[in-house]
């Protein structure tokens, strides 16, 4: 099923996200300093122009809002906002939320978004990893250059490498709170659609996934909780059922690094 997936993920969620608070970028400016240098390296689909007023989605959009009531105006707007080539994701989710607007209880549509903003994450992770990579590389080239050099052993690396580094790290965090951002938002959108289909198993498993890689361990703890309850006998229950007992243990953590000091 989806497991596979997850217990990639899993080891990225769990690094990224005490970097993460470490040094306090959460939701930092999605998509920003990215235009330069570095930026332009990591650039992906995030970049791509908007469409014009007069796009299949805008028509399509009016004609909706104009008849509210009206499924298949609705049904052609749904079709428009990933038919549009001229839309990039963060424009689709932007569409996606004016339909719910006319259609709030859509779970088919609550899903939609789900997976946009999954897919926003994802490409926000790769940006972290080639940024990563990034400064890796300038480091190792460095050494290689002028391993014990004076100028190494004076200042560690030379001006051009540190600077490259600093980029790097900066469009690293940049990246790491996008995707965090992403995966919260995404987690916001699965609990509506928990509420709507509560003994969906499958929906709990998406919840418990997006919350953990967002940052809620208790929401994930709950969420995956009642997929277990739901499908006590899926095949990836006893891979839970051991991720669970980790969430625990981080949480626990968490709390004992809150906890005021004793008397």
């Amino acid at each position: 099923m989806f497991f596979p997936r997850l217990r990639r993920r899993a080891k990225w969620v769990f690094a990224f996200l005490a970097f993460a608070f470490a040094l306090a970028f959460v939701v930092a400016g999605v998509g920003t300093g990215l235009g330069s240098g570095v930026g332009d390296y990591l650039a992906d689909l995030f970049n791509r122009q908007p469409g014009t007023g007069d796009s299949d989605v805008g028509k399509a959009r009016e004609e909706a809002v104009a008849a509210p009531k009206d499924d298949a105006k609705l049904e052609r707007y749904l079709e428009a906002i990933f038919q549009d080539q001229s839309l990039n994701v963060d424009q689709q989710i932007a569409e996606m939320n004016r339909y719910l607007e006319l259609r709030p209880d859509d779970p088919n549509a609550l899903q939609q978004l789900a997976g946009l903003y999954l897919t926003k994450g994802g490409a926000a992770e790769q940006r972290a990893q080639s940024a990563q990579i990034l400064a890796s590389r300038a480091f190792f080239a460095n050494e290689i250059q002028s391993p014990g050099g004076a100028v190494s052993q004076a200042i560690g690396v030379d001006p051009i490498t540190s600077q490259i580094r600093q980029e790097a790290s900066t469009n690293y965090s940049i990246a790491v709170a996008a995707a965090q951002d992403a995966y919260k938002k995404e987690s916001e959108v699965w609990q509506k659609v928990t509420k709507l289909q509560p003994e969906e198993a499958s929906s709990f498993f998406e919840l418990g996934r997006s919350a953990q890689q967002g940052g809620d361990t208790t929401l994930a703890i709950t969420a995956f909780e009642r997929y277990l309850e739901l499908a006590p006998e899926s095949p990836d229950a006893a891979q839970i059922r051991e991720l669970l007992k980790q969430l625990k243990l981080q949480q626990d953590a968490a709390q004992e690094g809150q906890a005021p000091p004793g008397p």
